[in-house]
């Protein structure tokens, strides 16, 4: 039963009470309905969101493993190619050039046997030897080319070596500075490899697109790591201009120096010239003990070698060191190839002509036997204490490379055996 009150003559005063509150609990309602489909909605981009990150996640990390697996692909594939180099000029070394070799001393006894006899024979077998001499250095040279032999003594020589062929050949100044801690550094093959193949392709686009008159090397430790800056004051270029279709060379070094685990910066403004600047992480330096008992192989087999030059006169210095280099040449070209073997003659000579000015300049895209007759030449107007030192010195360089190329050990091996073989021809 319904109750109102008393009409009072105000307007809405017969109005039931509850119709007062039925306004408000609809409002409420309808607030509430509101609320919870504001709700739903949030509820349903948030699991959109959550779904596209998830997929975002999934799309990223799939992209990294397949960088990763394209960056080890490629890893893979320069080091099979660098093994078949190797292969290559392993052979061409092992048969050629020791063919080669072998011909040239028939040649050079048949040349001094027909001097007075037979002149004409004689001019004719010099001209034979003359254009056995440039095919040899022609062997040299495409064996430098497919896989430089300085490659296999370390970096420093490496990139020395790679910066004065390019002054030559390209007439580019060229200034290097070197780290002296590098050579404490154990860097792998792969690791000098992939510098020095780096290096290549900066001198390449210096020389095709630079214009540059100069081009400054710097390699330095810095922690584990070993950084290579190439400069240059050449036209430059602009970084953020999109890479041509036909360039590849900085990507080709940025993906080589990746599958290291390096960095590649390039900084270009023009007309200031170009760097770039490389770094990989590389291993501590070997440890003390190791290098005191490679230090104490190396001078064992010193004082050995030097016991087989007798320093009575200059003749007897000058034939006993001629014999001594002469045995290790003739042991370790088998070994190592006898181009190998003058190169590294050749660099131990380059290396100490500071200390004796009198050694003979060697050309380095001459290699072969006549290093050895410029270098007796040489001697031969030197007293023999110089012939002495001089011996000395290129003997402790020379074994230096061959450890650094085939071990303490096999060198030790080998060279006790031209030490064999020379004692016995003096009995």
């Amino acid at each position: 039963m319904r109750t109102y009150r008393p009409y009072n003559g105000t307007p809405g005063a017969l109005r039931p009470r509850h119709r007062r509150y039925s306004g408000t609990a609809g409002d409420a309602a309808g607030q509430l309905s509101s609320d919870m489909l504001l709700n739903l909605e949030q509820m349903l981009v948030n699991e959109a969101l959550v779904a596209k990150v998830l997929q975002c996640e999934k799309a990223e990390a799939a992209l990294r493993a397949s960088e990763r697996k394209l960056n080890e692909l490629l890893a893979h594939q320069v080091a099979t190619s660098e093994e078949e180099r190797k292969r290559i000029v392993r052979e061409i070394e092992n048969s050629l050039g020791q063919n080669l070799l072998a011909l040239r001393l028939d040649i050079s006894a048949l040349h001094a046997r027909t001097g007075e006899g037979h002149p004409r024979l004689h001019d004719w077998v010099g001209k034979a030897l003359d254009n056995l001499d440039t095919t040899i250095a022609s062997v040299g040279q495409i064996v430098a080319h497919i896989r430089p032999f300085q490659i296999e003594l370390g970096l420093a020589a490496a990139v020395e070596w790679e910066l004065n062929k390019f002054q030559r050949s390209a007439g580019v100044l060229c200034n290097l500075s070197l780290d002296p801690r590098l050579d404490a550094m154990e860097l792998a093959d792969e690791q000098t490899l992939g510098l020095y193949r780096a290096l290549q392709a900066c001198l390449s686009n210096v020389f095709r697109h630079a214009l540059a008159s100069r081009v400054d090397v710097m390699v330095e430790i810095a922690g584990d790591k070993v950084l290579m800056n190439v400069s240059d004051n050449g036209v430059g270029f602009d970084t953020r201009a999109p890479r041509k279709s036909s360039s590849y060379g900085l990507l080709d070094i940025e993906k080589r120096i990746a599958a290291l685990g390096g960095h590649l910066v390039v900084t270009s403004s023009r007309p200031h010239g170009t760097t770039v600047t490389l770094s990989i992480p590389v291993a501590r330096a070997a440890p003390a003990d190791a290098e005191r008992a490679r230090m104490a192989i190396k001078n064992e087999l010193l004082g050995r070698l030097m016991e087989r030059v007798d320093s009575s006169s200059d003749a007897s210095a000058l034939r006993d060191a001629s014999g001594v280099w002469m045995a290790l040449l003739g042991k370790f070209s088998p070994l190592i190839g006898p181009s190998s073997v003058y190169v590294l003659f050749m660099r131990s000579i380059d290396l100490n002509r500071a200390v004796f000015p009198w050694l003979p300049a060697m050309a380095p895209n001459n290699v072969g036997a006549t290093h050895f007759s410029a270098f007796e030449a040489a001697l031969q107007s030197r007293p023999a204490d110089d012939v002495v030192n001089a011996t000395r010195a290129l003997l402790d360089t020379y074994l230096d490379s061959l450890f650094t190329l085939i071990g303490a050990s096999l060198t030790a091996q080998f060279v006790g055996a031209a030490i064999s073989d020379k004692r016995e021809q003096k009995k």
